[in-house]
């Protein structure tokens, strides 16, 4: 039907088409209808219907519509456009045109102007979200970095923190080791040489520990040492510093105490290690201690010297039946070397 209609609105004839806008199409109120029109636009939409291909353009916010035969076509969405052909109006229920289609003879009647490009804004859109997703991407692996190089940092102080304790403490009690609690009493000895300073030392030994670990067995023995360490610990004052000497002994570094203090702390710290059992899988184990305490009022005494006079002491408390505190005595001394010999 619409091929019987062309040659009626003048679509195959001779004439020079007339190159107007679209608002001038609808603001003639119907004139322009079955003249030869040229109208520029760009291209919003294509699509096949009944046969043909049809344009949506738009030009000045005017929309209008282009058909030819479906074939060959040249032109797409955003591109730029001029549509030669006749003006068919379409009118609401009053008669008043409301849009036009463009009825072409050939593709031909269709010149692409400008090329709409690639990149639009839905490229940019796209674009832009992958750059934001990529920020947002690096952004937590920086973050996740850096919380994995100060994990790495922390662990690495810490790793140097442990080593450096395990170098100077004991790992089964936690105290200051042998060397740690020596060298603290050769300090606290070089400090009190010219200030009239009393130190004193005492060496406590758990006694019958043998005894615990051949009965018990040494994971019992460890216990008891655990809670002998913390009951010293408790005991002393901030000030004095308790290592593990070895084996079942200890050595507690005095400072600044006076003869009457020291008699009294030491019988303290006897009580505190004795003053109640150590449990150990549902068993009581009675806990004793011998003290052998040395002090140095002159400045000729050394740390050697003190540990052997509290050795000596620590020798006389256990001759006299354990479990009590002996001070040393040259007298002590003497003895050893008369047993000795």
């Amino acid at each position: 039907m619409l091929s019987a209609l062309l040659p009626l609105v003048g679509i195959g004839q001779a004439g020079t088409p007339l190159a107007v806008g679209a608002a001038e199409v609808i603001a003639h109120h119907g004139t322009r209808d079955g003249e030869l029109l040229r109208v520029q636009g760009k291209v919003a939409a294509v699509r096949v219907e009944g046969g043909r291909r049809v344009w949506t353009l738009v030009e000045d916010g005017w929309g209008f519509e282009a058909s030819v035969a479906a074939g060959q076509t040249v032109a797409g969405t955003g591109d730029e456009v001029t549509v030669t052909g006749v003006c068919r109006l379409e009118r609401d229920a009053d008669g008043r045109p409301v849009g036009f289609r463009i009825l072409m003879r050939s593709p031909a009647d269709l010149v692409v102007l400008h090329r709409s490009s690639w990149w639009t804004a839905r490229h940019l859109a796209l674009v832009m979200a992958g750059l934001g997703l990529s920020v947002l991407l690096v952004g937590l692996w920086v973050a996740m970095l850096r919380h994995r190089v100060g994990q790495q940092a922390w662990e690495i102080v810490e790793s140097e923190r442990r080593a450096r304790f395990l170098a100077t403490h004991d790992p089964l009690t936690h105290l200051p080791n042998r060397s740690a609690v020596l060298e603290t009493l050769r300090e606290a000895v070089a400090s009190a040489r010219g200030r009239k300073l009393k130190y004193c030392v005492a060496i406590v030994d758990m006694d019958h520990f043998k005894s615990v670990n051949d009965t018990y067995g040494h994971p019992a023995g460890d216990l008891v040492l655990r809670a002998a360490a913390d009951r010293l610990s408790m005991a002393v004052r901030e000030t004095d510093v308790v290592g593990r000497y070895g084996g079942g002994e200890f050595l507690i570094v005095f400072r600044e105490m006076t003869q009457m203090m020291e008699k009294a702390r030491c019988e303290q710290i006897r009580m505190a290690v004795c003053g109640w059992p150590v449990e150990c899988d549902g068993v009581d184990l009675p806990v004793t201690c011998s003290i052998g305490v040395s002090s140095w009022p002159d400045d000729d005494a050394t740390a050697e010297i003190l540990i052997a006079e509290a050795d000596s002491a620590l020798y006389a408390a256990k001759e006299n039946g354990r479990n009590r505190v002996e001070y040393y005595t040259p007298e002590q001394s003497l003895g050893q070397l008369q047993r000795g010999a």
